[in-house]
């Protein structure tokens, strides 16, 4: 049976509430069709939404079509089929969010790292990136991936942040349009909004949340007010940055001495420096080694580095403080 033929049944079994028989119907499609890159997808597609111990049944079963036991193993295995597939983007970053999601850190960063080849030379321009929010602004809030990153992202701040939460001074850098804003208001003297996009910034504002909103690159923002901030946050901007070490050293100039940063950032294997996506949005994603050598350069202590996932990919979330 042709590849399509076997996708549009289990669409369709699924569309129809029959779970049971999609997974039959996968398991079988993969022992028939083991270097099937679409089937392998769709396989790993249907555990999206699974809780983690059904996720971890499934997946065994997975690896059993294959030959194999275990979730290293499985992950080798894919390697080894589709690590060189033109088109495998969307296998490996689901297996990336999966294996996140199952606690797996280093599989997920191993499995997102099939996605990413040697990076540029240069920093994405300004232009482009205000260009791309300028079209999705309208939809941005809705798309169930902001949503849960955001809440993901604000979560993780409330769980990792020292000391007291309120009378603080912060700022949310690439603020886009406020989604973490509800979250901040409460610990905030003053909150300020950094962002390169006037349409999503028009949207920060009508949350009514922030008390200064200032459009333009942050990092040359943050070298403009030395020594104001108890706390800066960047939930999703880094990823635009080959070089991070102008974002730490202008953050450093912000943050007053004690104060923290916290941002999430898309991870490439230790040893590999700077590398960027084949697929999906455009980001540049650096080691932990990396990240870790050049925070202690500019001056910041770690506190915690969290494998989460962020737009629906393996992300680190780091925690720094200004010593």
């Amino acid at each position: 049976m042709p590849h399509r033929i076997i996708i549009d049944q289990i669409n369709t079994l699924l569309g129809n509430n029959r779970p049971n028989e999609a997974l039959t119907v996968v398991y079988q499609a993969i022992l028939d069709h083991p270097h099937s890159l679409e089937i392998n997808t769709n396989a790993l597609y249907l555990t999206l939404n699974m809780p983690p111990a059904l996720c971890a049944q499934h997946l065994a079963q997975v690896s059993a079509c294959h030959h194999v036991v275990g979730l290293e193993t499985l992950t080798d295995k894919l390697i080894t089929l589709f690590s060189s597939h033109p088109e495998r983007y969307e296998l490996f970053a689901t297996l990336g969010n999966i294996l996140c999601r199952l606690e797996s850190a280093d599989l997920a960063i191993k499995s997102f790292d099939q996605v990413l080849i040697a990076a540029g030379s240069a920093d994405i321009a300004a232009k482009a990136i205000v260009g791309e929010y300028q079209a999705t602004a309208a939809s941005y809030d809705g798309v169930d991936a902001h949503q849960a990153s955001g809440q993901n992202f604000v979560t993780l701040l409330a769980e990792c942040l020292q000391g007291p939460r309120h009378r603080l001074n912060i700022v949310d850098a690439a603020c886009g349009s406020g989604l973490a804003g509800p979250a901040l208001r409460p610990w905030a003297a003053s909150l300020t909004g950094l962002d390169l996009s006037p349409t999503m910034l028009a949207m920060a504002d009508q949350t009514g949340l922030y008390d200064r909103l200032v459009e333009g690159d942050m990092t040359d923002t943050l070298n403009a007010m030395p020594e104001s901030a108890d706390l800066l946050i960047c939930a999703g901007a880094t990823c635009y940055l080959r070089d991070l070490a102008p974002f730490l050293a202008a953050a450093r100039t912000w943050l007053k001495p004690g104060g923290q940063l916290f941002f999430a950032d898309f991870p490439a294997l230790d040893g590999m420096g700077v590398k960027e996506t084949i697929g999906g949005t455009f980001r540049y994603c650096r080691s932990a080694a990396l990240t870790r050598e050049m925070a202690a350069a500019h001056g910041f202590s770690e506190l915690n580095g969290i494998l989460e996932l962020s737009f629906t990919l393996p992300a680190f979330h780091w925690h720094f403080r200004k010593e």
